[in-house]
Order: C-alpha cells, then structure tokens, then sequence
C-alpha cells in the first residue's frame, strides 16, 4: 500500500473529477489551495491507492473528513457512513440551500 499517487493515477482521478472536489462538488478552480488526492477509505483502515479508492477532494473536505469512515451529524448520536463518491449519488445525501449552504439529508 503506497502513500504516494502516481502522476498517471492522479491525471485519472483528476480527468474524472472534472475540475470539482468530487465530495461537495465546488469547482477546484474556486478554492484557495486547489485539489488534493484523497483517500475514500483510508489506508490505516485498508484501503488501497487506486483509481476506484480515489477522489480529488478540496482541502476543506480532505481535511474535515480526515481518515475518518463514519460520523455523528450534528445534534444526532446515531453514526452515519460518510459519503463515497464512488458508489453514493450526491443528491440523495445533499442539497444546496439558498444562500449557497451544503445541508446534509438525513
């Protein structure tokens, strides 16, 4: 299991990313310190450095997500899954309110 990501690897993430934080979809060229190669599942918990274990992420999302699975939202003590790019549709878990907020569907 290798920390680094390859160049070819991280083009292919990047390429099908399409330019946007593949966690809350802002588009990279917005952001202030650009995209970082994120680990959907992490390595400490065995995840693997692989196209389909990859997501280009902006760093307020690589970073409040750190190499974490699960969470407890806000106000709730019940864990929930963190959203997977790979296999999770966005609109099911998110919506976009008014003023621009990212608010969580429970």
């Amino acid at each position: 299991m290798s920390r680094s990501v390859s160049e070819i690897l991280s083009e292919q993430v990047r390429r099908r990313a399409d330019g946007k934080c593949e966690y809350c979809c802002i588009s990279i060229a917005d952001t202030y310190f650009g995209g970082e190669m994120d680990h959907i599942q992490c390595l400490k918990h065995g995840g693997l450095t692989e196209l389909d274990n990859l997501a280009l992420a902006c760093q307020p999302c690589n970073r409040n997500k750190g190499s974490d699975l699960v969470s407890f939202p806000k106000g709730s003590k019940t864990l929930v899954r963190f959203f997977n790019p790979r296999t999770d549709i966005w609109s099911e878990h998110f919506q976009v309110k008014a003023n621009a907020e990212i608010q969580y569907l429970s």
